[in-house]
Parts: C-alpha cells; structure tokens; sequence
C-alpha cells in the first residue's frame, strides 16, 4: 500500500532506511561482470575441489551510508512481491571491487546457483497485527472454547502470538495479535484462511464492536516465547507527530536494564491504524510482582528512559490475561 503519510517513506517503489527523521532511499548498484574463482585449487585437487563463479560491484565501498548499528529498512515492492524476496549479503573487499559469490559448479557436489548462506545476514521483516474485539457481556467463555477449536484449523496458514482477555481495563475484550513478515504475507494468508470453511470461529453474535491495527515492533526487542506470564499488561500511548525514532533510540539504551526486571512481549509504533500511536506489552508472574518490578525500576532510575515525558499526549492500559490456547503463557 502506497500513502503519504509522513511517517512513512514517499510513495515510491524502492526500499528506504531512516536517517532521523529522513527517508534515505537506497540507491542502487549495477553488478559489473562475473568471474570464475578457484581454478588453482582445483586443478590442484584433480577436480575435487568446485570452482565458482563471483559477481562484483565496481568501488571498494558502496555510496550508501547508513549510520545506524541496526537499521530499520522500509520495502514498498511492486504488486505480487513482498520483502522476502530479498537478501542482505556481506560482500568481500577486493582491491577497488566487492565481490559475492552467485554460484559452484564442478568437484565432487556438482553445481551449485546462489548466494552462500554464511554470507548471508539474517533480518527480520514482520508486522503484527493486534486485533480488538469488544464481545458481549458474559460470553467470554463461549467465545473462547469457539474460537480455540476453530484455531486448530487456522494455525496451519500462520499461528497466534497471543490471545489474551481483558482482566482489569476495558470490560468484555478480547485480544488477538498474529505477525506476519508483511503486508503482502498478510493479505495472502489471510485470504487463503478465509476460504476454509472450517476456520470460522462462529463468534459473530457475541461481537460488539472491532479494531485492528498493524505495529512494526523496534527491532531490538527479543522475541518472548513460551510461559513469561500470566499477568500482561498492555499500555496504548499517543506521541506527539515525529516523535517515535525518538522514544525508540531512548528505549533501545534503558531496555536491557528494565528487562532484567520483567519481560517485555512486543514494542513498537501503530502503522495503520490509531495515529502516532505506540503499544507495547509486558509480561509478570502477578499483580504484586508488577509493583514490585515497577517500584523497583523507578527508584533505582532504570525506567522510564529519561525524557519519555515530554513526548507524550494520551496513555491507556489494560490488564490481560492469555487464553488456554494461546501460545503466549
């Protein structure tokens, strides 16, 4: 999806990172020629040993600067493709070229087409999409045992993160978030789900009122896995406009102290949906452990990040707790 939105790179097909609050497009390089390597050790091991076949790109450095450590790329691709068909390699320095392998042929394996994989640099693309339903009073359980036979047919297209309901905070809520790697992967599976009859929860009735919204959580939050709860906490806040690479560099420097206090599930800005808005979710053993954690963190200075403050407008929270289905206990 192409928009305008100022928080997002121009509505141009390319792949762009953010210097600030900039979008730099990355500009791309033609690869010069391809070349034959390992001749020598092969004749010396009587064919053994592959040959190889490397592309290069003239330049020993490349005219893209991207200053961050871990930088966050945005991909618009054409209708039909998505971020997955792309890959990040490392390519080696040689005199005024970088060179990467493209293929092998020869030697006791045969030919070989592509990228080596140790040259290869692993980078996550995914969007969560936290989904709200406000459900009729005292249907929960029903709407839990329906929705929880019908995820045994669901979750061979993508499963859940979590599937949460709302102890203290809104009334009557249910909380469903699934990650995909995009846009794209999402509209596929969910259009491929959409065509099973059996994936159909059944839970029309009971709904009330839906929201769905889309994060892109800060790539620096590990991804939590397993029983970290039972207690989560979700805590919905608006920012001020252009404020979110902000709010990410201070929680990027104070998180790796405040999570050795507890655990924190998913982090990151509102893509689509309410505007420059940030959830993020944290998980504790109880109620008394979260004062204790949040007590604790406050006096020592650990959290929050210094100046958070000064970029906010609204803050919400819910307590949740996880269905008997969901992954995330």
């Amino acid at each position: 999806m192409l928009t305008n939105d100022p928080n997002l790179p121009p509505p141009e097909v390319g792949v762009y990172w953010k210097d600030g609050y900039t979008f730099m497009r990355v500009e791309s390089e033609m690869v010069s020629q391809a070349k034959v390597g390992g001749r020598a050790g092969s004749m010396f091991t009587y064919g053994m040993r592959s040959q190889h076949w490397d592309a290069y790109v003239n330049g020993p450095t490349s005219k893209n600067r991207v200053k961050e450590r871990r930088p966050l790329f945005y991909f618009y691709v054409p209708d039909g493709s998505s971020s997955s068909d792309f890959v990040l390699i490392k390519l080696e320095k040689k005199g005024n070229r970088r060179e990467f392998q493209v293929g092998s042929f020869g030697g006791v394996t045969g030919g070989k087409s592509g990228v080596k994989r140790d040259k290869e640099i692993p980078f996550k693309a995914e969007h969560v999409a936290v989904r709200t339903y406000r459900i009729a009073p005292r249907s929960l359980p029903e709407v839990e045992k329906r929705f929880g036979e019908a995820y045994e047919y669901r979750k061979k297209y993508s499963e859940l993160f979590a599937f949460w309901h709302t102890e203290i905070g809104s009334l009557n809520e249910i909380v469903h978030v699934w990650p995909y790697r995009d846009h794209a992967e999402r509209e596929r599976i969910r259009g491929e789900a959409a065509k099973d009859p059996k994936w159909n929860p059944g839970i029309q009735e009971f709904i009330r009122e839906m929201r769905s919204e889309i994060i892109v959580p800060f790539n620096f939050v590990p991804q939590a896995r397993g029983k970290v709860g039972p207690i989560f906490e979700l805590r919905y806040y608006t920012l001020k406009p252009r404020t979110l690479p902000e709010v990410s560099k201070r929680w990027e420097q104070a998180l790796p102290e405040r999570t050795k206090l507890s655990p924190l599930v998913l982090a990151g800005g509102v893509e689509f949906g309410r505007a420059n808005g940030f959830v993020h979710i944290w998980a504790y053993s109880s109620l008394d452990q979260r004062a204790q954690v949040r007590g604790e963190a406050s006096k020592r200075g650990i959290w929050p990040p210094p100046g958070g403050g000064d970029h906010l407008l609204t803050q919400e929270n819910k307590i949740l707790l996880p269905a008997a289905f969901s992954p995330l206990q």
